[in-house]
């Protein structure tokens, strides 16, 4: 191409000047190395992005769990009683709060202290640098 106001010969595909371009660039072949690199960044930031979410959900998991706890101990130190149904968030994958439901109607007492131990627990779990959110970030220097 050559521009009407200057006469200067170019190519319009990356602007370089055609005398030193010529017909023989590889402005305008496909580069298989580029979309190579192109593919493996795709591929990094899909790995990243699941990384992240399994990360988060996880943190997201013990939150939830330990707001249930809460409410839970709540309504025993209100009414003396555990609730026997629970969410899908709430459930501890030991199955610990059947557990302490089944306690509670033998020993209250017991039943409260291990019920905030396991609130301790999920709080610890939260706040676990392998476990949660932080880990995504910890590996990120690695």
């Amino acid at each position: 191409m050559t521009c009407t106001q200057c006469s200067y010969h170019f190519c319009w595909m990356c602007m370089r000047d055609w005398n030193v371009h010529g017909y023989n660039s590889d402005c305008n072949k496909f580069d298989v190395d580029k979309a190579n690199e192109k593919n493996w960044k795709k591929d990094q930031a899909e790995q990243e992005l699941d990384r992240y979410l399994h990360n988060f959900t996880r943190y997201q998991a013990h939150s939830e769990a330990m707001d249930f706890a809460v409410e839970q101990l709540k309504k025993f130190n209100e009414t003396g009683t555990y609730a026997t149904t629970m969410t899908s968030a709430a459930i501890n994958e030991d199955n610990g709060d059947d557990d302490l439901d089944r306690l509670a109607g033998e020993d209250p007492e017991v039943a409260t202290a291990l019920r905030g131990s396991l609130e301790d627990e999920r709080k610890r779990q939260k706040r676990n640098p392998t476990n949660t959110t932080a880990a995504y970030y910890r590996s990120a220097g690695e």
